[in-house]
């Protein structure tokens, strides 16, 4: 079947589903201008989504919101190979992920405000503030060991945990938005499910962390 670019007008108006059908058969076609296009509409949607996301890890808006467009450029330049909205929004959040953790590693090298790099003693290279570069590093640690963990993790495994181990979604919820995100399960997540995936990864992450106390 040819594949056919349909106007941005269009686009717009499909689901996540028909979005990233058109996403899949453009890049079956090698139009990856079409596919990155379409696949850009799908993370716009999410844009109040990642920047709600981000504020939980970072506090500051303009700094959520400077991450949240790094994160959406990345998205769209990436080598996206997934089939299904899931698997669309499963790179997506990871993306973010990395760039909050990017960011809080700029931060341990970043110089005082109007401080130039040169005028900084060893001692103030190494750590202009010892509260606040302990804080930063336990977040970048903590994000390492996180990525680490799921690693191996299905898409809809790491989504449960996202929503459920992050967010503070109540269970049921989150395997309905699972459910909706992944819509060919051959299981269709419940909330018993999303309770032992969610035990499974809070027990691997403290062993990852050296606290399994």
């Amino acid at each position: 079947m040819t594949f056919k670019p349909l106007p941005e007008h269009e686009l717009f108006a499909k689901s996540d589903e028909d979005l990233i059908a058109y996403l899949v058969a453009a890049r079956g076609a090698g139009r990856l201008d079409e596919a990155r296009k379409a696949l850009g509409y799908f993370v716009f949607r999410r844009r109040d989504d990642l920047i709600g996301k981000a504020l939980t890890k970072m506090g500051n808006r303009d700094d959520a919101e400077d991450v949240v467009d790094q994160t959406i450029e990345d998205t769209i330049r990436s080598a996206f190979e997934g089939t299904s909205p899931g698997e669309a929004a499963s790179l997506m959040w990871t993306i973010l992920s990395r760039r909050i953790a990017d960011f809080y590693k700029r931060l341990e090298r970043k110089p005082e405000p109007g401080q130039l790099p040169e005028e900084m003693d060893d001692e103030e290279r190494k750590a202009p503030d010892a509260a606040t570069a302990k804080d930063d590093k336990g977040i970048v640690e903590a994000q390492d060991a996180t990525d680490r963990v799921l690693a191996d993790y299905s898409p809809h495994h790491r989504l449960v945990v996202d929503l459920k181990c992050f967010d503070r979604y109540a269970s049921k919820e989150t395997a309905d938005r699972v459910n909706r995100e992944f819509l060919n399960l051959d299981t269709p997540m419940s909330a018993v499910n999303v309770d032992q995936i969610a035990s499974r990864f809070r027990a691997a992450l403290r062993k990852e962390l050296g606290d399994e106390g």
